[in-house]
């Protein structure tokens, strides 16, 4: 299963998505994740770097909630503009 969350480092919030699953030899859980890119400290719009594309495009069939809903989950100020 794939998600995004957000991660405040330094003072920047940065954007990451990560896939969480089954190791198949010891059946233990495991998760990888990504840098996806950083969230604008002054306008709030997130800035996607060159990983976002790509791990949209494999995992956006599995992504439990977009990035909006995670930050209103989490009270996180984001602008997102809906014709994007």
């Amino acid at each position: 299963m794939a998600y995004l969350h957000i991660s405040k480092i330094r003072g920047v919030d940065y954007i990451y998505g990560g896939v969480s699953y089954r190791d198949p030899v010891t059946g233990s859980p495991q998760r990888d994740s990504v840098c996806l890119g950083k969230i604008d400290s002054i306008t709030r719009e997130p800035i996607y770097n060159g990983n976002y594309a790509p791990w949209i495009d494999k995992n956006k069939k599995t992504i439990k909630r977009s990035l909006e809903e995670y930050a209103l989950e989490k009270r996180i100020s984001l602008n997102v503009s809906r014709n994007a």
